[in-house]
């Protein structure tokens, strides 16, 4: 987890698609981003409802089906 206000240089060079929050990047053991594992809207991808735990539990499960 970076905290943008704590890390700014990390927040701006892991901002794929903007710098918005929260973002939730699914990363391989690498630190390689896997931009395919991403929310599917069109515009901020890594973009995931706190309010609802659905959308991240789901990518969890897809990112552990390709065993990054």
């Amino acid at each position: 987890m970076v905290d943008r206000d704590q890390e700014p240089e990390i927040s701006q060079a892991e901002a794929p698609d903007g710098d918005y929050v929260p973002r939730s990047m699914i990363l391989s053991p690498e630190g390689v981003l896997q931009g395919a594992l991403n929310s599917g809207r069109s515009d901020n991808r890594y973009f995931l409802p706190v309010e609802n735990p659905d959308p991240l539990i789901d990518l969890l499960q897809r990112a552990l089906e390709i065993r990054l």
